[in-house]
């Protein structure tokens, strides 16, 4: 037990000695972020929301010419719902206010809720680089993109919005949607700052998925241009190739 340990120990010594020469040349690593985003509505999803954050996870790979490849997903929240009356204002009293079963005034809260995910790829080009694997960066995505309008009613005593009732008024839209990125990428030469800058835009063309708005009387067949502006803000781990170009510490 005594020598297997020891010889565990020596070779995770090693291994942590052997590193990548990131400060001196592209090397092949892959990219585990966090991400963190603002975005302001435009285009038809301006008219259902207000501006929303979103938090998602990416995982991509980088080769040695620093071209980027990965998938990503995206979780965008808000507590901004426009139009709120003109949707669930004849369920309302005069006041604005939701009368449950109980003969009290109900909670009823609307949110923001939405989600992208997808595929990407892209290019870090030699500008502004703090070391060949840094620099700036673009990217081009597609995917399957989703909002509605989350019916929240805690007390569950306004039965109308619940359950099947609710999906009548959520205005869930989902479709096809592209997304670029154009921002800068640093890849710490020590490894332990890594982070990524970027401007987001995407584009949703989607569809309400549901087959009658209940507050309209009719169904909703228009096709949609959802537009996402964004500043997103990345911190990611990245793995190298252990194959490639090594120096040593002693």
């Amino acid at each position: 037990m005594k020598r297997l340990f020891i010889t565990l120990l020596v070779g995770f010594s090693i291994a942590l000695s052997a590193q990548v020469n990131v400060r001196d040349s592209a090397s092949a690593a892959w990219h585990f972020k966090m991400n963190f985003a603002g975005y302001a509505p435009g285009g038809d999803l301006a008219d259902r929301f207000g501006p929303m954050v979103g938090i998602g996870l990416d995982i991509g790979y980088k080769t040695r010419e620093n071209w980027l490849f990965g998938v990503s997903g995206n979780f965008m929240f808000g507590n901004k719902v426009n139009d709120t009356y003109y949707i669930f204002g004849s369920q309302t009293t005069a006041e604005g206010y939701f009368l449950g079963i109980n003969g009290e005034y109900a909670i009823v809260e609307f949110i923001n809720r939405g989600f992208y995910t997808g595929g990407y790829f892209g290019k870090i080009l030699p500008i502004l680089n703090h070391n060949p694997n840094s620099g700036l960066f673009f990217t081009l995505g597609l995917g399957y993109i989703q909002n509605k309008i989350y019916i929240r009613n805690p007390s569950e005593t306004y039965p109308q919005l619940l359950g099947e009732y609710g999906k009548g008024y959520d205005r869930l839209h989902s479709g096809f949607a592209s997304v670029q990125n154009i921002g800068y990428l640093h890849s710490g030469n020590k490894r332990t700052i890594n982070f990524a800058v970027a401007f987001e835009f995407m584009q949703g063309f989607t569809t309400n998925q549901r087959a009658f708005n209940w507050d309209a009387n009719m169904p909703d067949t228009a096709r949609k241009i959802d537009l996402y502006f964004g500043l997103k803000v990345s911190w990611f781990l990245p793995i190298y190739d252990k194959n490639q170009q090594k120096f040593y510490y002693y």
